[in-house]
């Protein structure tokens, strides 16, 4: 397999000149999933593309886990969260709404799972 190195481009010209510090939203190793290896993964491509990347862990049952989060990524240029059932509080994990509405900068999101058949409040 052919890898190569990448570096985020901004066509539109609203990022500074310089790297672009990138937040990410994620489970991370130590955490053993699918999606921590995703993350880490991403992580070090753009590490090696020279970019700074901040990690925001989330914590379950904690109250303060959405002031955290956008207190944690304040700085970042970009935010990129890796959305998967099951790694965010409430019903459907749908914290992520707090969370998405709490960060002022872009935000990409990954929907790492789509339920063919969502219930009504997955689809809200």
């Amino acid at each position: 397999m052919r890898r190569e190195s990448f570096t985020l481009t901004d066509p539109a010209g609203v990022l500074p000149d310089t790297d672009v510090r990138i937040g990410m939203v994620s489970t991370y190793p130590p955490t053993v999933c699918g999606l921590a290896t995703f993350a880490s993964a991403l992580v070090h491509q753009f590490e090696h593309a020279g970019h700074l990347v901040d990690v925001a862990r989330l914590s379950h049952g904690r109250s303060d886990t959405v002031a955290t989060t956008a207190h944690a990524l304040r700085h970042s240029d970009i935010v990129i969260l890796q959305h998967e059932y099951g790694i965010f509080n409430g019903p459907d994990g749908d914290e992520v709404l707090a969370i998405l509405d709490a960060l002022r900068v872009p935000t990409v999101v990954v929907a790492h799972t789509v339920p063919l058949h969502p219930t009504q409040h997955q689809r809200e």
